[in-house]
């Protein structure tokens, strides 16, 4: 559940907020995290390809047992699967 107006936020919140909820537990990400969807957001031709990507690849990532603490195993798979999209 969202406690933001996602309607004026930010590309970085949505994609963030985004993987809250796909993680199910915590209220923000780490600082690396921040960083590798800054690189994300930069790499895409828009947020909607982004998140497209994310939807593909972020569940399977998160699901992994134990759970993975940051999105570092995910930044070049996600990079990659942007670049195919161009």
């Amino acid at each position: 559940m969202s406690f933001m107006d996602l309607g004026n936020a930010r590309p970085q919140e949505l994609v963030s907020q985004y993987l809250l909820e796909l993680r199910g537990k915590g209220t923000m990400l780490c600082y690396s995290d921040h960083e590798v969807l800054e690189v994300w957001i930069a790499a895409a031709a828009s947020l909607d390809d982004l998140l497209v990507v994310l939807s593909e690849l972020a569940p399977p990532y998160l699901e992994k047992i134990p759970a993975p603490r940051s999105m570092a195993g995910l930044k070049n798979r996600v990079l990659n699967r942007l670049a195919q999209m161009r």
